[in-house]
């Protein structure tokens, strides 16, 4: 975490870290914790927005229902905020994920809000990025903040560094997923056990259905955890008592390298998981992983 550690600390000083959460499920609920315990262990004076129970996620045939709902709530808190603090803000801090995409939004409509409330410096926790219709170029020219953006695989870094490189107010890193600064030992683990082999597969448009080509040992339990429990202890529990994890979902496969769980992690229909694997797990010996072919 050396350079988000650098950044934060020269930006924020002795100041006040304003840090917004864009919403999501149990698995992003891991990068929020991850974050927290790292900023934990500072001397900097943060204030907590949106830090709630994470949203659940609409059914696939309404994606955005949620995400735009949790968009406004943030607005209506911002403005509370700006008036409530004024300029006692050093900079903000937006938790990273796949939001600043084309495929949920959450991000954007996070960023360009915070923005049109308050003029410091605005701070992007690692992200996956991806763009069909949208040009990032042109979410960047629409904000004058000092923007620095952390991407967590080197395929994102390449596709912000190509947007903000004419962006003189906009920098671009490489950090990993902020889950992975968790240990074992920070998480609500109640059970640790080889009961069953857990298939967590997505259940939204971002899965690209994998076929699982080898033998799996029974019992199997199949349940898209991130979304069907109802607390990130349940998530992390139902990881913790597998025996072995098959999964298209990032952070459960981040999960079970944590935990030591054996794990093969899929491909989904963007280079979010492959992205991840490739800069932040590979080296992990308990995590396989199957590229979409």
């Amino acid at each position: 975490m050396k350079q988000l550690d650098t950044v934060i600390s020269n930006i924020v000083g002795d100041g006040r870290l304003l840090t917004v959460q864009p919403g999501g499920n149990h698995g992003d609920t891991l990068i929020y914790k991850g974050f927290n315990k790292y900023i934990s262990g500072t001397d900097i004076d943060t204030i907590p927005l949106n830090q709630g129970t994470p949203r659940r996620d609409s059914p696939y045939k309404f994606p955005s229902l949620n995400l735009r709902r949790n968009a406004k709530t943030l607005l209506l808190n911002v403005k509370y905020l700006k008036k409530a603090f004024r300029d006692n803000i050093s900079a903000v801090y937006m938790h990273g994920g796949a939001g600043f995409s084309d495929f949920w939004e959450a991000g954007i409509d996070c960023y360009t809000t915070i923005a049109r409330y308050f003029d410091c410096p605005i701070i992007i926790g690692p992200s996956t990025c991806q763009f069909n219709t949208t040009n990032p170029t042109h979410i960047f020219n629409n904000v004058d903040n000092e923007t620095h953006f952390f991407c967590r695989e080197k395929y994102s870094y390449k596709n912000i560094e190509n947007a903000a490189a004419e962006c003189n107010h906009v920098s671009v890193y490489l950090e990993d997923d902020t889950a992975l600064f968790l240990d074992k030992k920070d998480l609500p683990v109640n059970e640790f056990d080889d009961r069953y082999t857990l298939l967590g597969m997505r259940t939204d448009k971002s899965s690209a259905s994998p076929i699982i080509k080898e033998d799996i040992k029974k019992p199997i339990k199949v349940r898209d955890v991130s979304l069907a429990e109802e607390s990130v202890a349940g998530l992390v529990n139902e990881v913790a008592k597998a025996s072995y994890v098959y999964t298209d979902r990032l952070h459960v496969m981040i999960l079970a390298s944590i935990l030591e769980k054996p794990v093969t992690g899929f491909d989904v229909t963007y280079y979010k998981n492959r992205g991840v694997y490739e800069y932040s797990l590979s080296n992990s010996p308990n995590v396989d992983f199957q590229y979409l072919r």
